[in-house]
């Protein structure tokens, strides 16, 4: 009995030891790690309560966001001074936070997974952040609607993954935040539609994914001023349901409705043309038109009515009186309107690995891209309104393909290389893939499709081949080679009595066409 007493004293004593070392262990990391699980800070008094626990490493930090309880569309979060002891995080969510102004108080150094600002009102600045220098993932800054300057980020050196960086409208400057900072994945800088200097990204050479730079294009408007018909003046938006009945595209129209910019095809009676109507019932009564030609039309896609040459329209249905002079002063309004926009610190970067996508933009030149010499991906340079050169393309070699449509003032290719290659190849059936080149909708019928002299080529629909005059002789090559077959064969039917002969020449000529066909599909 006293053996039984005496072994269970000993495990007794055993277990209160383990039990000491285990809250000597916890005592000793309570400063280090304090929790292991995700972190939701949703209001302010969960900040003071979680900073009093003084943590250097949390493994998810969210402050705010669409996790907290109950129906928080945002928190009243104002200051975070009281985490100023977290150093490391795994990753850092700050969205949702309606009166946080800053994020003084931050003294984070790393960020082993995401970093995600998002949806913060009253954030105008990043102070707080000036610490880290290094993200292993993503850096998303989305919907901050006070969001002036990234500056708060210069520190930083390394994005693992892709920097986005959309929908901050009040946005003007990047800081040279990401100066010395090397990039794994893709950029997307979309709709900061007051953004017009891209300064910080000098120390790029080489972008890993797609360079996307765009605004918003349903911030658009245009604005009529000075038109003899008072009516038709003031401000037209873009139409989401064409509402017209007699063949009409009702695309812009004033708040009230009753005035509208509309298309006419080429099949209609009054096309091809654009016309500034009043509407009722869903037909229209013509105050001013622009004939528009034939290729125009062809190349139609539901764009942008011209800025200039309105003529006063008399005809048929026209206005009560007609158009009366003064003509009408047609401006483009918002995303990309009056807009100085420059691309300099892009000047270093020689090679972007996916896709380049320039659109919806106020740039007027492509000033900037000057050293990019291959495009991995696309090509794509759309809806730039007050694009008039591609001065700034002159050292591309290559691109997967090209699309330039809708930039209503580019009326010539000049800037790019006539040698730029297309290097999509066609599929297993020798059919093109869905396109190699799209040219349209910008200044009218003065951008030439053979430009660079494709051998498929149509402004209309697609013009896919390799932009190389080598292409092209290879081509000659089998058009010269079937001739001198049909020759041959001819030749030797008429001159031999055997038919043999010439079934041997005609294989003979086969194999060579063949091996011409396959030289041009592989090159």
């Amino acid at each position: 009995m006293a053996k039984a007493v005496g072994f269970a004293f000993v495990i007794l004593a055993a277990m209160c030891a383990l039990a000491l070392a285990k809250e000597s262990a916890e005592t000793t990391l309570g400063s280090v790690q304090c929790r292991s699980e995700n972190v939701h800070l949703c209001t302010q008094e969960d900040v003071l309560k979680f900073g009093g626990l003084e943590c250097e490493l949390v493994l998810n930090l969210h402050i705010g966001s669409s996790l907290c309880p109950g129906d928080t569309v945002s928190t009243d979060i104002s200051t975070l001074k009281p985490l100023q002891s977290i150093s490391f995080v795994e990753h850092l969510f700050v969205s949702r936070n309606g009166e946080l102004s800053g994020l003084d108080g931050l003294a984070i150094t790393s960020v082993n997974g995401d970093l995600q600002i998002k949806h913060n009102a009253k954030l105008a600045a990043l102070p707080g952040l000036e610490h880290v220098t290094e993200v292993f993932g993503n850096v998303f800054i989305h919907h901050n609607d006070g969001l002036k300057t990234t500056s708060g980020l210069a520190s930083l050196l390394k994005i693992g993954g892709e920097l986005r960086i959309r929908k901050n409208p009040q946005l003007m400057d990047l800081g040279q935040s990401f100066r010395q900072c090397t990039i794994g994945g893709s950029i997307e800088i979309l709709g900061n539609d007051n953004l017009r200097e891209f300064g910080g990204f000098e120390g790029l050479t080489e972008v890993a994914g797609d360079l996307q730079i765009s605004n918003d294009v349903n911030t658009k408007k245009f604005t009529i001023t000075q038109a003899g018909i008072e009516e038709a003046n003031g401000e037209y938006t873009k139409v989401t349901e064409n509402f017209m009945t007699d063949g009409g595209i009702a695309l812009w129209e004033k708040p009230a409705k009753d005035w509208a910019i509309v298309y006419y095809r080429f099949e209609n009676t009054w096309g091809p043309a654009w016309y500034i109507q009043r509407i009722k019932g869903g037909a229209g009564a013509s105050a001013y038109i622009q004939k528009m030609s034939e290729e125009y039309d062809k190349m139609f896609d539901n764009g942008l009515p011209p800025l200039t040459g309105w003529e006063v329209y008399t005809g048929a249905y026209c206005y009560p009186g007609g158009g009366k002079l003064p003509l009408p002063n047609v401006q483009l309004e918002g995303a990309g309107a009056g807009q100085s926009v420059s691309f300099a610190a892009f000047a270093n970067i020689v090679k972007i690995q996916g896709n380049l996508e320039i659109t919806n933009t106020g740039v007027t030149v492509l000033k900037g891209f000057d050293n990019v010499v291959t495009i991995g991906g696309d090509l794509k340079i759309e809806e730039n309104d007050a694009l008039t050169s591609l001065e700034g393309l002159g050292s591309l070699q290559e691109a997967s393909s090209v699309s330039i449509q809708n930039n209503i003032q580019l009326e010539s290719l000049e800037g790019l290389q006539k040698s730029v290659r297309i290097s999509k190849r066609p599929k297993e059936d020798r059919k093109w893939v869905d396109w190699g080149a799209v040219i349209k909708s910008n200044s009218g019928s003065d951008l030439p499709c053979d430009w660079w002299n494709l051998v498929e080529c149509s402004t209309e629909s697609t013009a896919s081949g390799s932009m190389n005059v080598v292409a092209f002789l290879l081509r000659a090559v089998l058009v010269a080679s079937i001739c001198l077959n049909v020759f041959f064969i001819f030749h030797f039917s008429t001159k031999s009595s055997s038919s043999s002969s010439a079934r041997d020449v005609l294989d003979s000529g086969r194999t060579e066409l063949a091996d011409v066909r396959q030289a041009g599909y592989n090159y």
